[in-house]
């Protein structure tokens, strides 16, 4: 079985934090600790404002990023054109072979 490396890099991806909605208290409506995370090759977007720290907000937003539909939509679209440029590259090289050695042969 074959490994198919994937890199999706943090510069894919657009965070945005904004204050949480909702009854919360004095320190719930002063900071930004919401986030939002939208990956823009895929359009995945994921939110999470569950705790009041940003950091832990973020981690949480990246996981959910991470397992939603449309994300794993398109990493299997990835790896699928991926796999196939990769046989498409052994196929031409097999092909360019051959004719090396047929013209050696020659």
């Amino acid at each position: 079985m074959k490994q198919l490396l994937l890199s999706v890099s943090i510069h894919d991806c657009r965070v945005d934090t904004f204050r949480p909605s909702g009854h919360g208290g004095q320190g719930m409506q002063k900071r930004d600790s919401a986030v939002r995370v939208t990956h823009e090759p895929s359009g995945a977007v994921a939110e999470c404002s569950e705790t009041r720290e940003q950091f832990k907000n973020k981690r949480i937003a990246f996981i959910k990023l991470v397992n939603s539909p449309l994300f794993q939509k398109w990493v299997k679209f990835q790896a699928s054109s991926e796999f196939d440029l990769q046989a498409e590259a052994n196929y031409l090289e097999s092909l360019f072979k051959g004719q090396r050695k047929i013209e050696v042969g020659v």
